[in-house]
């Protein structure tokens, strides 16, 4: 019904390159606005669609819209498209790429599809065919969220990708000092080098995290630090600015969050609570960054908390591009405040994003787990179609397909449908022999 009616839209989360920090893609994110519920997460509506069946109708819908939404982009963006294992193992799926393409009038090098470890799991001939015809369309194919799901290297060697997409479960914390998340990314950009494949960092937010997945030899990265999924008009709006260079925003450093609570605080301005981040401190005053506030804001009155649950006076002395400087209202003894009381706001800030991770991280593993089983069902109940016997010849039963005892192809009035597609006969429909057949 979301479908019928409009309520799905895309948005498109921009992927740059690590040698030029010029977008060179946008990945396509399905949204749900619920007329009640509001904003819908895809972690919880695209498993049931799944399970549902639905699955398919929606990743039509999102490529051809993605397709002609790119259309209209410049020659050298690309788009990259998500593809379910239930969508990967129907076998109509080329010909949906292509009547795509041809629609939109998007080149096919333009479009990538962008598929996770989980359509291995029924690793067959099928799979193989699969991933040949989709190369011979001319689509680019990516390998999503690698090293988090079905385990095994040995895909590599025959599955044509051109580039591996490095989970933000990796990229998290790369650049702490002692985390071995480096040296796994390394280690996944020097095997893409060996098989002639790129390699993009997801989850990217911080400014040191730019600078490590580059020094680490990743070609594109992925992440907030250089954009949220936006509109198609913000796109294009981005694309026509500066000719869609990137720059890494300022007000992100990575340095700040790992150097203990100072880095963090909350500033309540005209009864509104806003994040920011501590660059400086002293006793009389301190400078802040991610203040965004309408119109001249000089002398107003603030409070910031620099420790939970204690607010101290400050007013703000000037702001310049999301920058602040404030002044305390009363002196403030930075030992009070200091490493103790500070190390353990930063502690539970900590073990809270450590709770959110590791939710992330089993809901994901739990949706992967679905995905699987239904691709697994899905392809159980196709094998079993396929070797149900034809029904007595003369008339279709009712959702099967009957065949001719001499050429094995069932018919309807009107034309023949072979026995390997999916299609249900028309109930009651006589059957005869296949006109070839016949003729023959």
């Amino acid at each position: 019904m979301a479908v019928t009616e409009g309520a799905f839209h895309l948005c498109y989360q921009p992927v740059v390159s690590t040698k030029s920090t010029r977008i060179v893609g946008y990945e396509a994110l399905i949204r749900w606005n619920h007329p009640t519920r509001g904003p819908v997460s895809p972690a919880d509506f695209i498993p049931i669609a799944e399970e549902c069946g639905l699955i398919e109708a929606i990743g039509t819908w999102v490529l051809r819209t993605a397709c002609n939404a790119a259309a209209r982009w410049p020659a050298d963006v690309r788009v990259a498209v998500n593809v379910s294992p239930i969508q990967f193992a129907n076998p109509a799926l080329p010909a949906l790429v292509t009547s795509a393409l041809a629609q939109s009038g998007l080149p096919a090098n333009r479009l990538e599809l962008e598929i996770t470890e989980g359509v291995f799991l029924d690793e067959s001939a099928s799979s193989d065919q699969m991933f040949k015809a989709l190369k011979g369309i001319g689509v680019r194919l990516a390998l999503d969220d690698f090293g988090t799901g079905y385990s095994s290297l040995g895909y590599l060697r025959t599955a044509p990708f051109d580039k591996i997409k490095i989970d933000q479960s990796f990229v998290k914390g790369a650049a702490e000092p002692g985390n071995r998340n480096a040296a796994i990314i390394k280690a996944i950009v020097m095997l893409a080098d060996t098989l002639g494949m790129e390699t993009t960092a997801e989850g990217v937010e911080l400014q040191d995290e730019i600078a490590l997945v580059r020094d680490l030899g990743c070609s594109h990265i992925q992440g907030y630090v250089y954009g949220r999924p936006v509109l198609n008009e913000v796109v294009m709006e981005q694309l026509s600015t500066a000719a869609g260079w990137r720059p890494p925003p300022g007000s992100r450093p990575a340095g700040r969050r790992a150097c203990g609570c100072c880095a963090l605080a909350r500033l309540l301005v005209e009864d509104t609570l806003v994040d920011v981040r501590v660059r400086d401190i002293s006793t009389s005053g301190a400078m802040v960054e991610g203040l965004m506030v309408r119109g001249d804001p000089t002398g107003a009155g603030v409070s910031i908390e620099l420790v939970d649950g204690q607010m101290i006076g400050a007013q703000i002395r000037w702001l310049r591009d999301g920058r602040a400087g404030l002044a305390f209202d009363h002196p403030v003894d930075i030992e009070r405040l200091g490493p103790r009381r500070w190390s353990a706001g930063c502690a539970a800030r900590a073990d809270r994003g450590r709770a959110r991770l590791a939710r992330k991280y089993f809901e994901r593993r739990e949706i992967r787990l679905r995905i699987a089983n239904a691709a697994q069902i899905h392809a159980s109940r196709r094998r079993r179609r396929l070797a149900t016997p034809p029904s007595t010849p003369g008339r279709a039963a009712t959702g099967q397909l009957a065949a001719c005892t001499r050429c094995g192809i069932g018919t309807v009035s009107g034309g023949y449908l072979q026995r390997q597609a999916l299609s249900l006969v028309e109930h009651g429909a006589p059957l005869g022999c296949h006109p070839d057949c016949r003729q023959a």
